[in-house]
């Protein structure tokens, strides 16, 4: 499936486009955003995210963000070549 050249160019923006996305996907942006810059979620974040997914989705989901995090790290720390097929981060 993957992401369209516009949702991908969306993903570098501080808030996500309510015309490129579903709510939902909308909703596991802001999740994201959250765990990211908080190491958690918020009550109002878990009944977001609840509206739409069963508890061990729920938990899936953190495991998922925590993953690519860590990958991040990994990248970052070890100064790792990108992909060559990778879309490249804006002024990257």
């Amino acid at each position: 499936m993957g992401l369209s050249a516009e949702q991908l160019a969306d993903t570098t923006e501080p808030r996500p486009s309510a015309e490129t996305w579903s709510e939902a996907d909308l909703a596991l942006l802001a999740a994201v955003d959250q765990l990211d810059a908080t190491a958690s979620l918020d009550d109002a974040m878990w009944a977001r995210l609840r509206d739409r997914y069963s508890d061990p989705q729920l938990v899936e989901l953190v495991v998922l963000i925590g993953w690519y995090r860590t990958i991040g790290y990994l990248c970052n720390a070890l100064d790792l070549e990108p992909e060559s097929w990778a879309t490249p981060w804006p002024g990257g």
